[in-house]
């Protein structure tokens, strides 16, 4: 019905006025198919006038059992005492934890400011209320083949163990992080900074949740401070990442802004990512073009705007039929598509003419003075927008 949407290639193709267009899903799993060609990635945007922290910046190996796992050393600090950073590091791998069975778990009590910290997690129950379990929701590929990974890896370190007969189960809940990984809970957020005795924190560090930040006043202190913020994890078994880890940096993204000597600015590297994925510029009552779909089971929408003789995409909308709406005729489908994406699009549609390119009767079927009770509701919906019905015939190739 104009477009042929296909969830297995993430993809889906129309008719344009050049041809038939292709729309691929910005998300790409890890895994090419066999027959499927990855999109080839833009040049990178290059911001002028801005000096990225990146550029300050060096990688070092520290264990040379995982040299593909560096630490980040600052650029900027003179030869002879990147020899003596990188000396005190390499003393102190057992720090970091290179793999899962390097972490070894914090001990169940500890003292904070002389005093016992119990580090156990507790399941705070109700006696009235009932144990629950949620209904099984499955994972993607991609997601499912990171759980197993993980899983196994933490079962193997001993941080895993498998349990029969549970009385209250939730599914896993993935959240990829920036350096691939996903989140794992390990232990209450709050108490991770508080395993630092208090005589530290104030004075050379500072810690926000698991976020900490090593602070110096010159470049011998900072071995002295360094050393004794690693005793102290040691003295816990606190264990560092070393890919997010960096040392003798005169600057660098903390909570997300970047912290430099002159102040706390925006990190040039969101700003960039906002650039790539930003819209298109467009001109006051520019005509937006919308190609509608149905299938079976959902509906699908796509929005563009017109560029050098091409068509750029804006926004894709898609949702699945619920119960009445599949017994839908075909025609009814695609306008329930037009509404929902009236509804989800708005600013655009309250902003724009659009020109829905479709060879179906919806014109007709809108304006026809029989019409049943959902259409006529939908007509008044879609009439407070101005929108024009063109045919794929009626465009110029």
């Amino acid at each position: 019905m104009g477009i042929i949407v296909s969830m297995i290639y993430r993809a889906i193709k129309f008719y344009t006025p050049r041809g038939i267009g292709t729309i691929f899903s910005t998300y790409e799993p890890d895994k090419i198919g066999e027959g499927q060609k990855k999109l080839k990635e833009a040049p990178p945007t290059v911001m002028k006038g801005v000096l990225s922290y990146m550029d300050t910046e060096e990688k070092i190996v520290v264990n040379e059992k995982y040299p593909e796992q560096t630490v980040i050393i600052g650029k900027q600090l003179p030869t002879n005492f990147k020899k003596k950073l990188q000396d005190l590091l390499r003393s102190n791998a057992n720090v970091f934890a290179w793999t899962h069975a390097d972490m070894t778990r914090i001990p169940r009590a500890i003292k904070v400011g002389g005093k016992p910290f119990n580090t156990k997690h507790k399941l705070n129950e109700y006696k009235l209320i009932k144990p629950v379990k949620q209904k099984k929701r499955r994972l993607g590929l991609d997601s499912n083949e990171a759980t197993c990974k993980q899983v196994e890896e933490l079962m193997k370190a001993g941080i895993l163990r498998r349990v029969k007969n549970h009385l209250w189960i939730a599914n896993r809940v993935m959240v990829k992080k920036s350096n691939g990984g996903y989140h794992k809970i390990e232990m209450v957020e709050e108490d991770k900074a508080r395993h630092l005795s208090s005589d530290q924190i104030g004075q050379n560090l500072e810690a926000y949740v698991d976020d900490m930040v090593i602070k110096s006043t010159s470049e011998e202190d900072m071995l002295k401070d360094i050393q004794e913020t690693f005793d102290r994890f040691r003295s816990v078994n606190m264990k560092l990442n070393p890919k997010k880890c960096s040392f003798g940096v005169e600057e660098g993204p903390f909570l997300g802004p970047l912290i430099t000597k002159k102040g706390i600015r925006v990190n040039p590297s969101k700003v960039k990512a906002g650039v790539e994925k930003s819209l298109p510029f467009f001109k006051a009552r520019e005509v937006l073009v919308m190609y509608l779909a149905a299938s079976t089971e959902s509906i699908s929408v796509v929005l563009l705007a017109e560029r050098e003789e091409r068509q750029v995409p804006i926004y894709f909308v898609s949702r699945v039929l619920q119960r009445v709406e599949l017994n839908y005729p075909g025609l009814e489908k695609l306008i329930l598509a037009l509404v929902h994406a009236a509804r989800r699009l708005q600013r655009y549609f309250q902003a724009h003419p659009i020109r829905v390119l479709t060879n179906a009767p919806i014109k007709k079927t809108l304006t026809s003075l029989e019409k049943s009770g959902r259409i006529a509701k939908w007509t008044i919906e879609l009439g407070e927008h101005d929108i024009e019905f063109k045919g794929h015939d009626s465009i110029k190739k």
